[in-house]
């Protein structure tokens, strides 16, 4: 008796949360990527939400950001890759860059590298990339790798900050 009960509890609720409607939002389209928030002056965007190490010299890649095309965001007109890089060992530095996923070419400008210590967050940023992103909607993909085989880097927070005039 005590399930039936439960069951049909569970029942209405579920039928009640689903049957509730929000108020009205403004008339007109919905916003499209950035373009409802235009007074933003900085835009953060997280990048793949993994956390990774290796011992490789050679690249270690992941799909970053889908569907991603600048001209979407009014106004911006600088975009940097701010990731916190690390590595267990001062002789080794971790690389990181951003790459067009599809074409596998390299984003100009956004390699990054870092020897700080795990137990040290520090965010190392890119140069302005905004230039170097095609006019088109890509999809980011995101690599690392250790400067020195054998030894541990790695990444964790990784961003793409946009900026506005």
């Amino acid at each position: 008796m005590k399930k039936i009960v439960l069951i049909l509890t569970l029942y209405i609720l579920t039928f009640l949360i689903y049957s509730c409607k929000g108020p009205e939002g403004p008339a007109g389209p919905p916003g499209k990527d950035g373009k409802d928030g235009e007074t933003d002056k900085q835009i953060r965007m997280e990048l793949a939400v993994w956390n990774g190490g290796t011992e490789d010299n050679q690249w270690t890649s992941v799909l970053g950001l889908i569907k991603f095309d600048k001209r979407n965001y009014i106004g911006v007109d600088s975009i940097i890759f701010v990731a916190n890089i690390y590595t267990y060992d001062t002789t080794n530095f971790c690389i990181a860059e951003l790459f067009n996923y599809d074409g596998g070419i390299v984003i100009q400008n956004s390699t990054i590298q870092s020897n700080t210590l795990y137990s040290y967050i520090s965010f190392t940023q890119s140069g302005n990339i905004y230039q170097t992103l095609p006019d088109k909607e890509i999809n980011i993909g995101l690599r690392f790798r250790s400067s020195v085989k054998g030894k541990t880097s790695g990444i964790a927070y990784r961003y793409l900050f946009l900026y506005r005039k």
